[in-house]
């Protein structure tokens, strides 16, 4: 296996997932970062490969952005994530980020760990 980081694109297999997003409170924006980032991909050619992924670079067809009360958000799966400073119910939030799970699409960067054929 190579040391230098590469970008790759499949879907996601195995347990695999993590997250990563922001909660902007009036001025305040937390960030979070979760899970696990060494990814189990199935590429197009049926190679299944083991990446660590550079969380700062994974491309998905979306980013999910909210702008709602918080009591409104409490239930996204992203909304755990700040359990710690969650504001009221009544104050007014922008949830952003997104999530990589099992069965998703996604393009990475980072450093094959290991690779095997389908």
């Amino acid at each position: 296996m190579t040391d230098e980081p590469t970008e790759l694109v499949g879907t996601v297999v195995g347990d695999s997932a993590f997250a990563r997003a922001s909660l902007r409170i009036g001025e305040a924006t937390h960030r979070r970062t979760t899970g696990e980032t060494v990814l189990v991909l199935q590429l197009a050619d049926g190679a299944i490969v083991t990446v660590a992924a550079d969380p700062r670079h994974v491309a998905l067809k979306a980013t999910d952005t909210h702008r709602e009360r918080w009591g409104e958000l409490r239930a996204h799966p992203l909304a755990s994530l700040f359990d710690d400073v969650a504001p009221g119910d009544h104050v007014d939030v922008m949830l952003e980020g997104w999530r990589v799970s099992p069965g998703q699409r996604v393009a990475v960067r980072g450093t094959r760990v290991a690779s095997q054929l389908d």
